[in-house]
């Protein structure tokens, strides 16, 4: 068997989807597996046989020369972040961005003889292709499924066609074309992974196409028993401020405040991300328990991750927000149960992620800005509530998120699509 992973980002610990593919793909044999990507820079993770890049960059110079200078590239282990774009920046990038990316793609030579030999080289016997907001990357597995006959698993880890939100008139063609492109995928697809139950049963349903299960792993080690024996004082949210979560760390802010004013206590809620406007900044500096730091990751994120009183896990409840995120499980759930760490969730119910920790009895949950208080006074002081959701945490990440586990599953499905199995 030999899977070729078609993706936005490469193996890495920079991005989510990198993170994920990691966690998927951790039990396999190097062998086993070569990527394709289009992301910047080169992979630090070393799990596949080869690695080969294509470029935005690459293809937007390649309309005029007819020639797109894809290429092999190699892992390092000391690649470092590209540098992030501002909140304002992504906010910006939207339906015809990615309509324009898309013709840009269409119209440049990227099957040329260069990838074709790499393929060549590598022999795939089954394409896994991590779908997200550009549609060039289903036309690049459907074209390299098409002339090497091998089949294709898709990967679906967010909803791009039963976004309800209100739309511009731009933002309904390119869901539109989303949607007829998906269709086109599905069609020919062996069969779905998703990141939650509630997605896969949406997309079998509607496409009519088998569809699996599989959540993000955590690569942390996961304990027996959980350990919580200091009093909560502290709170830490590692990650993006996007998708008007800003919006949620300044309501549990303020909610902190009101708290110690009452009771005399001293709370911080700590705020780890790269990606912070200077308008956001200037609103939690007026919010006391609020302090932000920069983006860390590698060694300096798992000592500070690990070292936290408790976690947190937010989303917006703004309507187009909540549509948007409504079948998303973030990648740092996984490593927030599996830490055994108490975890602490505010967000609308009825999306996975908030779902799944519900479900499963694992987190201290606000859903409702009106119960905020309440449920973060609990943290604080409900030495018997924090102790079972903890435990409780362990025992889901033991279930849903222990890597072996989930890349396990994984192998089975894609052995089987390799083979040939009439039937998965």
């Amino acid at each position: 068997m030999k899977i070729l992973i078609v993706s936005h980002c490469q193996m890495s610990t920079f991005y989510s989807i990198g993170k994920t593919l990691m966690s998927l793909f951790g039990t396999f044999e190097k062998s086993e597996l070569c990527q394709l990507y289009v992301h910047g820079g080169n992979p630090n993770a070393d799990l596949c046989n080869s690695y080969y890049q294509i470029t935005d960059k690459a293809v937007l110079k390649g309309i005029f020369k007819r020639r797109v200078a894809g290429k092999e590239t190699f892992y390092n282990a000391d690649e470092i972040r590209p540098a992030a774009f501002s909140q304002k920046q992504k906010n910006e990038s939207g339906a015809l961005k990615e309509m324009l990316r898309d013709l840009v793609w269409s119209l440049s030579p990227w099957y040329n003889k260069s990838l074709r030999a790499w393929l060549d080289r590598e022999k795939p016997t089954c394409i896994f292709v991590a779908i997200g907001s550009g549609k060039f990357l289903y036309d690049m597995a459907m074209r390299i499924s098409g002339d090497y006959g091998i089949p294709i698993v898709t990967y679906v880890c967010d909803d791009f066609c039963f976004n309800r939100a209100k739309k511009s008139l731009a933002e309904k063609i390119w869901q539109r074309k989303i949607i007829s492109k998906s269709k086109k995928l599905f069609s020919q697809s062996k069969a779905l992974v998703s990141i939650c139950r509630e997605m896969s049963e949406l997309y079998e349903q509607s496409f009519h196409v088998p569809a699996y299960t599989i959540m993000t792993g955590s690569y942390f080690e996961i304990p027996e028993k959980c350990e919580v024996a200091k009093p909560i004082k502290t709170i830490q949210y590692f990650g993006k401020l996007s998708l008007n979560r800003y919006q949620s760390i300044i309501e549990i802010g303020k909610a902190i405040d009101e708290i110690d004013k009452r009771t005399g206590e001293k709370h911080i809620l700590n705020v780890y991300s790269g990606e912070v406007s200077e308008e956001v900044k200037k609103r939690c500096k007026e919010i006391r328990s609020i302090s932000f730091h920069g983006f860390i990751s590698g060694e300096e994120f798992q000592k500070t991750f690990l070292s936290s009183d408790a976690l947190l896990h937010i989303e917006s409840f703004d309507p187009k927000t909540v549509e948007r995120v409504k079948y998303s499980v973030s990648t740092k759930i996984a490593d927030s149960l599996a830490s055994g760490i108490p975890l602490f969730a505010y967000g609308p119910g009825g999306i996975a992620s908030i779902e799944h920790l519900r479900r499963n009895d694992c987190a201290v949950i606000a859903t409702d800005p009106a119960e905020l208080s309440e449920r973060l006074s609990a943290l604080f002081t409900d030495t018997e509530l924090v102790q079972r959701i903890s435990q409780n945490a362990i025992e889901t990440a033991k279930k849903y998120h222990a890597t072996d586990r989930v890349s396990r599953e994984l192998y089975d499905i894609l052995q089987s699509v390799s083979n040939g199995a009439p039937e998965i």
